[in-house]
């Protein structure tokens, strides 16, 4: 039995060898240490800017050698424990069952992923440095740990349609799987094309650690390429159009992969989504928000085309004081003496786009080609779950019994529309943070990515220990550096991710929505977006039933809405290099050399991800920590794109 798709064929071994050992006590031993080295690491490097992160290909190259020496070291014989010990009396266990293989390979790495998410790890941050309210150390571990039980069972929830079906294909988990299965069972010349994947991915990989000193250090225009603004640096409004930094990025080129794949890999994305969602982008921050803002709508004009803050009436950034009171609570009467919330065209049009998107999801159809090929995509799934050990769902269900989530937020987590009930005022600023939850759709990609590696789901230890981690580092730092989060803390521990969280904050807590999107207020039309996004997937079916072979028939909307969804923190130029890269291997390469593009497209995203990481720690560790970021190289490729008022 095989995958129906090419892309899963060329990277997901259909061959399962259900004897191999998983879970051992040296992946268990490999996989936690590496968990609380790297969770401690990145939750101290989100505080600081510019920074690397240890990202999960790193650790999955890290923990390689580290499994192949324990398998090396570690005795080979079985020990059994005493009868008189209670439940586990009498078992047999060993350090080294077996040779280390690519499924205890996939469990660190699994172990590592999930532990990547600090959304609510932040709010911590945003509420002890931005609000000046401590959260005890309980409450942030429970408030942390109840985001991760509700993603898990709510990715329990999903499983049947997200996972079980072989049709619904992750393709990050693509990348994944071929570096795992290009370390561990290289397929030599199974495709008869060229070098093995192992040497393509070092070769690659090698040569990215050295080019990353280019955009990162020596010429750092390169990640910033905004050629128009260097010619007319002073002229505003071709800044605010072709600016890389605070325009609206359409210069289209960067050189810098961190740049390009900022949105997702455009390696792995399928040019009939890439285009799409590229299209979708276009329309709305190339062609709505320049209409919305030069024709000053909602007072948009006296604002920055693009930026990170929350602005008053008098386009300054928005002062909490004005408005707060000693409790943490909106003091109404101050608000309105003061101003209410004014927001740049893109992040004041991104809950439209949220409404708009959500009702689109829930849409879907098979044709009679397509059901057929997902009924014959499930029975092949299918036989090899049945010889794996599945997860008690009722274990999945109970979680989301936590009381830290009042029912009427459950109920907007369920359905992931954190943005659908506008009129609900929220008047604490924290109670925002537990509408997001970030968890569910990684949870969701990694329980996909054990059914690709035939390995039995089991997560919530490391998750559990992640979050003990990341608080924990977390505090400690507050603790020890008194001036954390400022802006001109020595050694740049300025807290800039937590921009964005605060004006949320402020948004969808302190203020509430209904004083923005209710009856009077300044975007009471936004809500309207989720009739948009109701209607339009309806009336474009009818056409395709009408008219199936207009070109029309192709265009998905909840997909093309789904584009904008990463304004911000993404610009312009991070979405146009994404679209020109993706254009270039997914639809030339792809046409033009499939044979080369199935052995080598997923193996090369990889690759790049780790090179650019292990470039980006290296720059730092050997140019930016030693000087504390003062050694620079000052010349014209390192200053020309500062140099404009794009900045």
């Amino acid at each position: 039995d095989d995958s129906i798709y090419p892309e899963v064929r060329a990277s997901v071994s259909n061959v399962d060898d259900t004897e191999m050992p998983v879970m051992t006590i040296r992946a268990w031993v490999i996989g936690i240490t590496l968990v609380v080295v790297t969770t401690g690491i990145n939750a101290f490097l989100n505080l600081r800017w510019p920074a690397p992160v240890l990202a999960p290909s790193v650790v999955m190259l890290i923990s390689f050698p580290l499994g192949k020496l324990a398998a090396l070291v570690l005795p080979i014989r079985y020990w059994t424990i005493p009868e008189r010990i209670p439940w586990i009396g009498g078992m047999e266990f060993s350090l080294n069952p077996a040779p280390f293989n690519v499924k205890e390979h996939t469990l660190i790495c699994i172990m590592a992923n999930i532990t990547a998410s600090t959304y609510l790890v932040n709010a911590a941050a945003v509420t002890d440095k931005r609000f000046g309210y401590h959260l005890n150390l309980g409450m942030q571990v429970l408030l942390t740990i109840s985001t991760k039980l509700v993603g898990f069972s709510l990715a329990a929830f999903w499983r049947n349609i997200l996972i079980i079906p072989g049709s619904s294909i992750w393709p990050q988990n693509l990348v994944i799987s071929t570096l795992l299965n290009s370390l561990h069972a290289e397929d030599g010349g199974r495709m008869g094309y060229g070098m093995s994947r192992r040497r393509f991915f070092t070769y690659v990989a090698g040569g990215t650690v050295l080019y990353s000193f280019l955009p990162g250090f020596l010429f750092t225009g390169l990640s910033y390429f905004s050629f128009i603004c260097w010619i007319r640096p002073n002229n505003v409004v071709v800044n605010q159009l072709f600016g890389s930094v605070t325009g609206l990025g359409m210069s289209f080129l960067s050189f810098d992969w961190s740049q390009i794949s900022w949105v997702i890999s455009p390696l792995v994305v399928p040019w009939w989504a890439l285009w799409q969602q590229f299209l979708g982008f276009v329309v709305f921050y190339w062609l709505i928000v320049p209409i919305l803002y030069y024709k000053n709508v909602w007072k948009s004009g006296h604002l920055p085309i693009m930026g990170g803050s929350a602005y008053d009436r008098f386009a300054e950034p928005y002062s909490l004081k004005h408005v707060i009171t000693p409790d943490f609570r909106l003091n109404v009467t101050a608000y309105e003496e003061y101003s209410p919330i004014y927001s740049y065209p893109p992040q004041s049009l991104c809950p439209s786009y949220s409404w708009a998107h959500a009702p689109g999801t829930t849409y879907r159809s098979f044709g009679p080609l397509e059901r057929n090929s997902f009924l014959l995509a499930v029975r092949i799934i299918n036989r090899f779950i049945i010889d794996h050990e599945e997860c008690n769902q009722i274990r999945l269900d109970i979680c989301p019994g936590s009381k830290v989530i009042p029912l009427y937020e459950g109920v907007q987590l369920l359905l992931k529309f954190h943005h659908v009930l506008p009129p609900l005022t929220l008047s604490s600023p924290l109670r925002r943070y537990l509408l997001v939850q970030r968890s569910l759709v990684r949870i969701v990609l990694l329980l996909d990515l054990f059914g690709s590696a035939d390995t039995p789901p089991a997560q919530a230890v490391a998750a559990t220990l992640a979050v003990v981690v990341q608080v924990g580092v977390q505090n400690l730092v507050f603790k020890i550096v008194p001036d954390v989060c400022t802006p001109n803390q020595a050694n740049q521990l300025t807290c800039n991710s937590l921009g964005v969280q605060f004006t949320s904050s402020l948004v969808w807590g302190l203020i509430g929505p209904r004083r923005l999107f209710g009856k009077g207020g300044i975007y009471r039309f936004h809500p309207y977006g989720i009739l948009i996004g109701a209607i339009l997937p309806v009336i474009l079916w009818f056409w395709h039933r009408r008219r199936p072979n207009s070109r029309f028939s192709t265009l998905h909307i909840p997909l093309a809405l789904s584009g904008p969804l990463g304004v911000p923190p993404a610009t312009g130029i991070n979405y146009s290099s994404w679209f020109l890269l993706g254009f270039v291997t997914q639809y030339i390469v792809r046409t033009r050399k499939p044979q080369w593009w199935l052995k080598y497209n997923y193996i090369l995203s990889s690759a790049l991800d780790t090179g650019t990481i292990f470039g980006i720690i290296l720059v730092f560790l050997c140019l930016y920590l030693p000087k504390k970021g003062t050694l620079t190289l000052n010349w014209w490729g390192n200053t020309v794109w500062q140099n404009s008022t794009s900045i």
